[in-house]
């Protein structure tokens, strides 16, 4: 409430700790919001329920496309019947579509992808987007996720948050996670 008023430098301290918490991040993902295509006009964040997901990783497959190895190796750690992930272009319907191969070669589109698997793909995908810094929020993260892959995703929570003794570059993104 007090920071809601202040809206200039008078108290500069104050002002400063509003327009931090401007930039925090507050995930709820929602299931349904991660299974659905992005539509191409769509915008290329990921929202907090986790909307937009295809198009934040076509966004990073088009910047750097060594980093989809990257998030299907992270994903393959978390689920080893994942080998890799893709985004497709789906022209016919204007969207962006997420794909998972297996091992025996088959594919799975995001609609039908369980729970828990969606959570993984888009704390992966957060993993290396690098338009997500500042606080990450995000309350009960273990939703959907089968027990025995709880310590591997807190290793990736932790693997998501910058950590400085190990800052080589000077631009990383600068990441907290909160849970």
């Amino acid at each position: 409430t007090v920071l809601s008023g202040i809206n200039d430098v008078e108290f500069p301290h104050s002002f400063a700790a509003k327009e931090e918490m401007k930039n925090w991040h507050f995930l709820q993902l929602n299931p349904t919001d991660l299974r659905k295509p992005s539509p191409r006009i769509a915008s290329d964040i990921i929202t907090p329920s986790g909307a937009n997901l295809a198009s934040a990783l076509y966004r990073i497959k088009m910047q750097e496309e060594y980093l989809m190895s990257d998030i299907s190796r992270n994903l393959n750690n978390l689920l080893p019947n994942f080998v890799e992930v893709k985004v497709e272009e789906d022209l016919a319907n204007n969207q962006f579509v997420i794909k998972l191969r297996s091992e025996d070669n088959r594919e799975f589109t995001s609609r039908v992808l369980s729970e828990g698997t969606l959570r993984l793909l888009a704390l992966c995908v957060l993993k290396y987007d690098e338009k997500y810094r500042g606080i990450l929020c995000f309350e009960e993260p273990e939703n959907g996720v089968h027990p025995y892959r709880l310590d591997m995703m807190i290793m990736l929570l932790r693997e998501i948050t910058t950590n400085f003794s190990e800052i080589e570059e000077p631009l990383i993104p600068l990441r907290q996670v909160i849970v």
